[in-house]
């Protein structure tokens, strides 16, 4: 399938130049782009532009749990620590793998409907994550959370890498959920298995002003030695 984006705005490869015209897309691919791309079948789909309109590449949304568009609302009144131990987490001990999917799917439909093409997720159930991501298009980088020292999910963390990572649109990084969660020890074990792997990892990292007291408490650390000695 083709689709001719006619007289649109669209920058250049190092995003110093804006330029006038033509975009041709056929299946996934661009496959031109210009003043006019030349001859084409009269019953291309053509999306107008009206030289008004700036054609970019998807944006990126860099953290996600994408699907707690179920939760949404839930506890909004209560600061991080209360909202995962009396709203969230005892929620989220009921759900199943088909509100992963569903809950992914509408958030997927929530991105895209405003430019979001890839995002990066760290949720449970991550296999339904992919299957919903690959089914729409958009791309995806996933892991899965990491919380305690359970070695069980550490090894949860790998398998879902070796089964997703590189397939189609989606990339895996190993996931260690926070300070507060995690142990030291269970986040270096958890950085040498994405070092192993040749990973990313993805973590949350002083998002409430309590946790930078904590790590100095708990680990005797500044954050950024704490993140040195991980």
């Amino acid at each position: 399938m083709a689709v001719l984006f006619r007289d649109f705005i669209y920058m250049d490869a190092e995003m110093e130049r804006a330029s006038r015209g033509d975009i041709l897309v056929e299946g996934d691919r661009i496959a031109a782009i210009g003043p006019g791309p030349g001859e084409l079948a009269e019953e291309i789909e053509t999306v107008q532009g009206k030289g008004r309109t700036l054609l970019i590449p998807g944006l990126v949304n860099g953290h996600t749990h994408a699907a707690m568009v179920l939760l949404r609302g839930l506890g909004e009144e209560l600061p991080l620590k209360r909202w995962l131990e009396e709203r969230i987490w005892p929620v989220e001990a009921g759900l199943v793998p088909e509100h992963i999917y569903w809950g992914t799917r509408g958030a997927i439909m929530e991105m895209v409907s405003t430019g979001t093409t890839c995002f990066s997720d760290m949720y449970f159930e991550m296999d339904e994550v992919a299957k919903a991501a690959t089914e729409t298009g958009v791309r995806c980088c996933i892991c899965r959370g990491l919380t305690g020292d359970d070695p069980v999910k550490v090894r949860e963390g790998v398998e879902l890498f070796r089964r997703w990572n590189g397939k189609g649109n989606i990339r895996v990084q190993l996931g260690p959920h926070a300070p507060y969660t995690v142990s030291l020890g269970a986040l270096k074990e958890i950085v040498g298995s994405a070092a192993d792997l040749g990973s990313g990892v993805h973590f949350h990292f002083l998002e409430a002003e309590w946790e930078e007291a904590f790590i100095r408490d708990r680990f005797g650390l500044s954050p950024l030695a704490y993140l040195e000695e991980a």
